[in-house]
């Protein structure tokens, strides 16, 4: 982004070069106020995405503490298979929530990349959630 900024900003002055001096500071500093806007929308196009995401992550911290809960009182067969299902699924919640937290700004295509795979990822993490919520063991109160 930093390249593509200073290329730019070279190409400006150079072409003002030609054009004459004169109006060479006010057109130096509309494309800076330009260049510094779509910085700024893109970083609320990461911080709402980032909210949006956060949420659902939190739903699914929400959703293994209470697969662990139904868990506790199962039976030890189905409990070991079960909770190693709901601890993987822990585990990639948790990787998500890194992604997201680690993502820094390096531009409008490489945030386009990285919202496309986080979104197929986090769609994908949310099926096996619901996977795991429809295969929910039966509990058998045993008297």
């Amino acid at each position: 982004m930093d390249h593509l900024k200073t290329t730019f900003t070279l190409l400006i002055i150079s072409t003002l070069n030609i054009v004459g001096c004169s109006s060479s500071e006010s057109i130096l500093e509309e494309t800076k106020k330009e260049i510094l806007s779509e910085e700024e929308d893109l970083k609320m196009e990461i911080l709402k995405f980032r909210q949006k995401n956060l949420q659902q992550i939190e739903a699914n911290i929400k959703s293994i503490e209470d697969f662990n809960s139904i868990i506790d009182i199962e039976e030890k067969i189905v409990k070991v298979s079960y909770k190693a299902k709901i601890d993987s699924l822990e585990l990639k919640n948790s990787n998500m929530k890194i992604k997201l937290d680690s993502y820094q700004v390096k531009g409008k295509k490489n945030w386009n990349e990285f919202k496309c795979y986080f979104i197929a990822d986090m769609n994908k993490l949310n099926v096996d959630f619901k996977e795991v919520l429809k295969k929910k063991p039966v509990f058998i109160n045993k008297s």
